[in-house]
């Protein structure tokens, strides 16, 4: 923030994600034990729960629980 001549400026920076697609990749307990869940309880792992139901059962947020099961698919 700049302040010049009593007028507030905000600026912000963006920065452009690396072409090569990709940083170093952190593994959390948290999301092993969420991905075995996934794995068991989802419908398209041959589960019983719809996506809904998972989510809720596991304590997942939305873009998490997509996030998890989208790098199970690619394993």
């Amino acid at each position: 923030m700049i302040v010049h001549e009593k007028k507030i400026i905000m600026i912000s920076l963006i920065i452009p994600p690396t072409s090569s697609g990709g940083g170093a990749k952190l593994t959390i307990k948290k999301s092993i034990e969420a991905k075995k869940r996934i794995q068991k309880h989802s419908k398209d792992f041959n589960g019983t729960l719809s996506d809904a139901d998972c989510m809720k059962q596991i304590g997942l947020a939305r873009n998490t629980f997509y996030k998890y099961k989208r790098e199970l698919k690619a394993e």
